[in-house]
């Protein structure tokens, strides 16, 4: 149970911490959408992305 004196939130500094890890957490994962759709787009449409090491070879 929390003192009374803190009242219904958490320790100020805990609570920034939770509000930056969950914020962090959601860029993070926006960057890597945008990125992965960006290197979706490329890998898909440009004929040079048959260079680049991959799970798929090309065929010859």
């Amino acid at each position: 149970m929390l003192a009374p004196h803190e009242g219904a939130f958490p320790n100020p500094i805990v609570l920034s911490f939770a509000s930056i890890v969950a914020a962090g957490g959601f860029c993070l994962g926006l960057i890597l959408a945008v990125v992965g759709g960006i290197l979706g787009i490329v890998f898909k449409h440009a004929p040079e992305a048959a260079q680049y090491p991959g799970p798929v070879s090309p065929p010859a």
